[in-house]
C-alpha cells in the first residue's frame, strides 16, 4: 500500500493525447490533472516521446518539487507498449526525461481495464481508431486478442469501418453493389467530387492518415441506422469479428462469466453498434456482463501507482 505522504502519478498515454493524474490516495483530492500531446512513440518517435515526458516532468517538478517527485510512485500506460522491447523504450524515455522515482509501464489497454473494472479483474474491449480486447484469466494472467495494428488486426475498429466504407463506395461506383448513401456523405466529408478522387487521397496524399479514415466511422453507423444496405453489411460483419474476439478471449480467460467493460466512442456513442454487439454477445456468450467503465484509464494507472489493486467492489 502506498504511504499516505507519497504521491501517486497515473499517466494515460493514448494515441492522440496523454493525461496525467496525481493523488496521494484514491479517495483523496486531485493534486494535479492535465492533458498533453500523444506519447505513442510509434507515431512521434522516441525523441518526440521524450520531449512530451520532459514537459510533464518539468511541470510536476514545479508543482511538487524534485524531492517529493523522487519519492513518488508512477504508473504509465501507453498505446505504443505492446512488446517487451517497447517497455524498455518507455522505461529509458522516463529516465532520460528526469523521472527517478519508482515507475512501471504497461499497454494502455491494461490501465483502461484497471480503471474500467475498478481493479485487476474482468475484461475490456476497446473500439476506437483500432481495437483490442484484454482480460484477467481465472489463473490471474493477463490475456489478449487483437490490437496488432490496422494492417493485420483491429477488427470492428474505426479504421475498419472507414476503409470498408471506402471499398463499398468504390463497389457502388463500379456497379458491383447497389447505390449507397455512404457515397454522398463521405465525399462531402472529404471535400472530393468523385469516388475516383480516393486514389489521390489514399495513395498519394502523405497527410491522409489512419485517423482520417477512422474519422468517417460515425457516418457508417449513422447511415446504417437509416437502413443503408452497404453500411449495415459493414456493421454486421465487424460485429461478428468483435464477438469472435471476445469468444477467443473467454477461452484464454478460461471462463464464460465475467464483467466486460466497453471503452471507446465507437461503441459507447453509437446506439446501433452497441445494440448489435449486445445482441451478438447475448447469443454467443450470455454469461458475460457488458458494462460501461467505472473510471477513466488515468485512474486505472493511479490504482497501480498507489498499490491499491482493487476498488469499487
Amino acid at each position: 500500500m502506498q504511504m499516505p505522504d507519497k504521491l501517486g502519478i497515473g499517466i494515460d498515454g493514448g494515441g492522440t493525447k496523454t493525461k496525467v493524474l496525481v493523488k496521494k490516495s484514491l479517495t483523496g483530492d486531485v493534486l494535479f490533472e492535465k492533458k498533453y500531446p500523444s506519447t505513442n512513440y510509434n507515431n512521434i518517435g522516441v525523441d518526440g516521446l521524450e520531449q512530451v515526458l520532459k514537459t510533464i516532468y518539468t511541470e510536476l517538478t514545479e508543482k511538487f518539487g524534485k524531492e517529493q517527485l523522487a519519492n513518488a510512485s508512477l504508473a504509465m500506460g501507453a498505446a505504443g507498449i505492446d512488446r517487451p522491447q517497447d517497455e524498455v523504450i518507455y522505461r529509458e524515455a522516463l529516465k532520460n526525461s528526469g523521472f527517478d522515482c519508482n515507475f512501471e509501464v504497461f499497454n494502455d489497454a491494461y490501465i483502461a481495464l484497471m480503471g474500467g473494472n475498478g481493479g485487476r479483474k474482468g475484461a475490456l474491449l476497446i473500439t476506437g481508431t483500432g481495437s483490442i480486447a484484454i482480460g484477467i484469466s481465472t489463473e490471474g494472467k493477463e490475456v489478449r486478442t487483437g490490437g496488432w495494428g490496422y494492417m493485420t488486426s483491429d477488427d470492428g475498429s474505426g479504421y475498419k469501418l472507414g476503409i470498408k466504407a471506402v471499398s463499398a463506395i468504390m463497389d457502388s461506383y463500379d456497379e458491383i453493389i447497389e447505390n449507397t448513401s455512404l457515397t454522398e456523405r463521405v465525399l462531402n466529408y472529404y471535400g472530393i467530387k468523385s469516388p475516383e478522387d480516393f486514389m489521390d487521397l489514399i495513395y498519394i496524399d502523405k497527410d491522409f492518415s489512419i485517423d482520417k479514415i477512422a474519422a468517417i466511422a460515425p457516418i457508417v453507423q449513422e447511415e446504417a441506422e437509416k437502413g443503408d444496405a452497404a453500411a449495415l453489411d459493414i456493421l454486421y460483419r465487424e460485429i461478428e469479428r468483435l464477438v469472435a474476439m471476445i469468444k477467443a478471449l473467454a477461452k484464454k480467460m478460461k471462463t464464460n462469466e465475467f464483467r466486460l467493460c466497453l471503452a471507446g466512442s465507437l461503441m459507447l456513442k453509437s446506439d446501433i453498434y452497441l445494440r448489435l454487439f449486445k445482441a451478438g454477445m447475448n447469443k454467443s456468450l450470455p454469461g458475460i456482463q457488458i458494462c460501461e467503465p467505472l473510471n477513466e484509464p488515468a485512474y486505472g494507472a493511479l490504482i497501480i501507482a498507489l498499490g491499491e489493486g482493487t476498488v469499487n467492489e
